[in-house]
């Protein structure tokens, strides 16, 4: 049979099809090598000309080890009679020497580069460059729906021409077979542009395929809330809270949702919910208490603020809302305290100066009526 015609490498021993000018695992130049094979040299097979670079760490470990292993079978076998210890470094990966030609770098893709300049452009603010940048990604590489996504984003972005963003963003997702960020993407530019109801439409698109999508149930909410009507935006906030009811930001905008919509009860509820979970919740605490005053229930409002005061002393806006609630039933003097803890726990706030002047003005007042 005929030798085959391979080259060996020198720097780590693989075998390469005579044609081949590098080693098809370290990178070594064969140009001088000469064709034949020395079985001495001879540690690993080269890859197979359509089998592609692994890039599984236990395929690059794995020639590593079947040396060590090599290793270490030969020791064994030249061990003298005695007792059998276990070798201490059976399990080690031995080091290997560095390549004395450095590999060769890998190629860059088309439109990479105007990608990345577009994309570290957009960091630091300069949209306009980005949007420029991201053009010339997408005529080097128009095939690719994150590169359209990516300049319609910066078109949108730096006030572009809305034809033209719309365009990239439907691109994006033709290409990307309608991925789900990118028609939210082109949903929020509808919005921004003014454009809600095909906005609406759009975010519809998503929640048909994915009914669970977080960002197209908020998005939704959002928009109806920014319209005016918070009787729209219940059922995308109850549908939000039901996929996540741990998020308590959620759980407060639908207790705030509840309560302009007219469902008082509804508000309570999800109030009371997020102070169950974090009782140090100052905002929910007030808003819940707000509905009790509206409701007559001044006591039950005041001990509700006092209890966020225990629960945390420390927190100066639960003493600025006790401190009004206070006021306003009629407890004076005890909201005048609490205006002044309010601006000692939070001296740099815009209002602690006239929180500190209300509770001066108000003490003043008692004075005199007494």
């Amino acid at each position: 049979m005929a030798a085959p015609e391979i080259r060996i490498c020198p720097n780590c021993g693989s075998r390469n099809k005579q044609g081949w000018e590098y080693c098809a695992r370290c990178g070594e130049d064969l140009h001088n090598v000469p064709v034949g094979e020395s079985a001495a040299t001879v540690v690993m097979e080269a890859p197979d000309e359509d089998e592609g670079p692994s890039t599984s760490w236990l395929g690059l470990i794995g020639p590593i080890v079947a040396i060590g292993l090599v290793a270490y079978a030969a020791t064994r076998m030249h061990r003298t009679s005695g007792p059998v210890r276990p070798d201490p470094n059976i399990f080690s990966i031995p080091t290997l020497p560095p390549p004395t030609a450095a590999a060769r770098p890998d190629p860059r893709m088309p439109g990479q580069d105007a990608y990345e300049e577009g994309l570290s452009l957009f960091r630091q603010g300069d949209l306009a460059g980005a949007a420029r940048a991201f053009a010339r990604a997408v005529g080097d590489a128009p095939d690719r729906g994150d590169y359209h996504n990516a300049y319609a984003k910066a078109l949108i972005a730096s006030d572009g021409p809305a034809a033209e963003t719309i365009r990239q963003f439907e691109e994006a997702i033709r290409l990307d077979h309608g991925t789900a960020a990118y028609v939210v993407d082109l949903a929020r530019a509808y919005d921004k542009l003014g454009r809600g109801d095909e906005a609406a439409a759009t975010y519809a698109r998503v929640l048909e395929a994915s009914p669970g999508d977080t960002n197209a149930l908020h998005e939704l909410a959002g928009l109806n809330l920014r319209a005016g009507r918070p009787e729209a935006a219940l059922p995308y906030l109850k549908r939000l809270v039901a996929v996540n009811p741990d998020d308590l930001v959620v759980q407060q905008e639908l207790g705030a949702a509840a309560e302009k919509a007219g469902d008082r009860e509804g508000a309570k509820q999800a109030y009371e919910g997020v102070l169950q979970k974090f009782p140090q919740a100052a905002v929910t605490r007030g808003l819940l208490a707000e509905i009790f005053i509206n409701e007559g229930r001044n006591n039950d409002a005041v001990a509700l603020l006092r209890a966020g005061v225990e629960a945390d002393p420390n927190a100066a806006l639960i003493h600025r809302t006790l401190a009004s609630a206070l006021e306003r039933t009629g407890n004076v003097a005890a909201a005048v305290r609490e205006y002044r803890e309010y601006a000692r726990l939070n001296p740099d706030a815009p209002d602690a100066k006239a929180m500190a002047d209300r509770a001066a003005r108000l003490e003043a007042r008692v004075a005199q009526s007494s």
